[in-house]
């Protein structure tokens, strides 16, 4: 008898050429031809069975997978190989049962896992196929989240004179009325937007940066609440209206300010049309989501569930690799650090 060939699996060994297996094979044939002629019938409600290994059964249905699997021409001889093989899969199943894989927790988790994604495929699939969204729902989704992704805020390019009034009262009124002086003194003669301050910087301002730069910051926006002294230039020059325009001076707890404004960079937003696709398949996913929780919500109220929590208290946990259980306040010392 010629071995099978199928794709994914070894060639069966010499052993099953045996006259019990070549006799059962046989006797199968003659059942299979029936099976495969009136294959696309309505299944019977008894499985037919073409063998038996250790009393485990081979099914008709498990003939005609690995029969339509193969895509073999037809003959006595080809229906002897795939039998042959399903014979050798099932007896290597069996030791594995013999020897208690079946039982094991990292095999149960994989088998457990396979027949989830089934049960989805069967029972779920259709519904996420012809799953609808409406457009009003996908404006309710763009609405949700346009402020954190699709817009663009208004940002403000600006000059600053900053004095450091460290928290000191009279170091703030002598910087007050020195940025004062200053004030007026730049009113008289500015300098062009894009300069800042010019040279006014270099004796009024403790900013580095941007001292040398005609106290040219750069660009503020209201979302530098982490930087409490970018913070305080937005707000004073959130008041500005026209580049060119100068603030008072400002005394606060981060300081002395005298503030331009140089550019304005106002609040852009993607509209919907633009991002319609990403938001539609984001959405999308989201019903997903929801429609899968829901059917394994629906799964667990139709079992029965008994936890026995006595015997979860009592198991017997290992410890996470690498570490060991301390007494409480107990040191414990790092070997193997290199010193």
């Amino acid at each position: 008898m010629k071995s099978a060939s199928l794709n994914d699996e070894p060639q069966p060994s010499n052993s099953w050429s045996r006259p019990k297996l070549i006799a059962s094979l046989a006797l199968a044939t003659a059942g299979i031809v029936a099976i495969l002629t009136v294959s696309k019938s309505e299944p019977s409600e008894e499985p037919t069975t073409l063998a038996l290994v250790d009393g485990a059964p081979i099914t008709a249905a498990q003939f005609l997978h690995a029969w339509e699997k193969q895509g073999l021409p037809d003959s006595p001889e080809a229906r002897e190989q795939i039998l042959e093989r399903l014979v050798q899969r099932t007896a290597l199943a069996q030791q594995a049962r013999e020897l208690g894989i079946d039982r094991d927790p990292a095999f149960i988790h994989d088998v457990q896992r396979l027949l989830i994604s089934r049960l989805k495929e069967a029972q779920l699939d259709e519904q996420l196929a012809t799953m609808q969204v409406t457009d009003e729902q996908l404006r309710e989704r763009y609405d949700s989240v346009k402020a954190e992704r699709y817009t663009r805020q208004e940002k403000r390019r600006v000059a600053a004179l900053w004095l450091n009034s460290r928290g000191r009262p009279e170091l703030e009124q002598r910087f007050v009325e020195k940025l004062g002086t200053s004030l007026e003194q730049f009113r008289k003669a500015p300098v062009a937007v894009d300069q800042g301050f010019g040279n006014l910087a270099l004796a009024n301002t403790e900013h580095r940066p941007s001292r040398f730069k005609g106290g040219v910051v750069g660009w503020v926006d209201d979302r530098l609440a982490s930087d409490p002294w970018k913070a305080q230039l937005w707000e004073i020059a959130n008041e500005l209206e026209q580049p060119g325009d100068l603030s008072p001076v400002v005394a606060c707890e981060q300081g002395v300010f005298v503030v331009r404004l140089l550019e304005v960079m106002p609040e852009q937003v993607i509209p919907f049309e633009t991002v319609a696709a990403e938001i539609t398949r984001e959405h999308r996913a989201i019903m997903a989501r929801q429609l899968e929780e829901e059917f394994e919500n629906q799964a667990l109220e139709a079992s029965e569930v008994e936890i026995l929590a006595d015997h979860l208290a009592e198991l017997d946990l290992p410890h996470p690799p690498g570490k060991r259980s301390s007494a409480p306040g107990t040191l414990t010392l790092n070997t193997n650090s290199n010193q």
